[in-house]
């Protein structure tokens, strides 16, 4: 299969949850707020023949390790109302870095979001994808964006260098049970760091 027949399938793949949305209620809710989840996996693989796969690096049980198998881009779109639904997926050479071919990525699981979704569109992703080229892409598609940042020393220390009375409280709407603490948790604190 040639690379324009995987883009045309990725094509048909993003257009097809777009088609359903408009002909059935899969997102209630979707006129207010949606999420599009942005997803790098790897997956191994065993034998020499699999098409496709490389030696990668990924996590298993917390642990960085070498393995040889396939590496692929999920997205999914869901709304506080709706489960997930698939708008794309991409699969690439298993060494792949997590970053390469985000943006266009995201770009293509954003415009599936959009054809269901007329309110705010949120695209969230993992810290692999912490590139100017991603979130470009992601204001360019009009969608604000969260992306998790990595926990390295200069994070950590800006973090411990906010005061207590800097963060602003966000109380959810489903409290979380926690066992420790012997209650509910529905709140978090937000704050700005320059």
């Amino acid at each position: 299969m040639s690379w324009g027949n995987v883009r045309q399938l990725e094509a048909a793949g993003r257009e097809l949850p777009a088609e359903l949305a408009r002909l059935a209620p899969l997102l209630p809710g979707a006129d207010v707020l949606a999420f599009a989840d942005i997803d790098p996996m790897q997956r191994r693989v065993y034998g020499h023949q699999k098409q496709g796969a490389a030696s990668g690096h990924t996590k298993i049980h917390g642990k960085t390790v070498l393995v040889r198998g396939l590496n692929a881009m999920a997205a999914t779109v869901c709304t506080p109302l709706a489960a997930p639904v698939v708008a794309g997926t991409r699969l690439r050479g298993g060494s792949a870095s997590t970053a390469r071919g985000a943006a266009s990525f995201a770009a293509g699981a954003i415009g599936a979001a959009q054809a269901g979704c007329t309110g705010t569109i949120m695209a969230r992703a993992d810290p692999g994808f912490d590139t100017a080229a991603f979130t470009a892409a992601c204001r360019r598609a009009g969608a604000y964006f969260s992306v998790t940042a990595r926990m390295d020393p200069a994070v950590t220390a800006a973090i411990a260098a906010i005061p207590g009375d800097a963060r602003t409280a966000i109380c959810y709407p489903r409290a979380i049970w926690d066992d420790q603490l012997r209650c509910r948790i529905s709140g978090a604190g937000i704050a700005g760091v320059p």
